[in-house]
């Protein structure tokens, strides 16, 4: 079903968030995938950019986003482009209730200090702000 709260994010944006994606997510089930790519394209679509959810994750070892795939691998990066590509294009509903941040349950970044989780998919908190 489409999302129609959220302008589509354009190709570029895809892209990038696909290497994103596979850097965070992959190792998890697909939910996590598609929660994931929604927290970030309901960022992107607020005017967040991809290197401040990099931040706020606390990821320094991702490199920058001029690659699409974060190794070369090829397998891990169809399969967070797919879902990416998904997700930006509505065809999954939102797991995460309008997410537009997230990090892993075992962590408490201080972002996260007074904001409510409103979804909580693989091992990762979801927040709205």
């Amino acid at each position: 079903m489409k999302d129609e709260n959220y302008p589509i994010p354009n190709l570029g944006h895809a892209l990038k968030a696909s290497k994103f994606v596979q850097f965070v997510a992959t190792r998890d089930g697909i939910t996590d995938l598609i929660a994931t790519s929604y927290a970030i394209k309901n960022r992107l679509s607020k005017g967040g950019e991809l290197h401040h959810i990099a931040r706020d994750l606390e990821v320094s070892n991702m490199g920058d986003f001029s690659s699409t795939c974060h190794n070369t691998d090829e397998e891990p990066c169809l399969k967070s482009l797919s879902v990416v590509a998904g997700v930006f294009a509505g065809l999954y509903d939102d797991p995460t209730n309008g997410a537009t941040r997230f990090h892993r349950h075992d962590q408490c970044p201080g972002w996260s200090l007074n904001l409510q989780p409103c979804a909580l998919l693989g091992p990762h908190l979801y927040y709205r702000d």
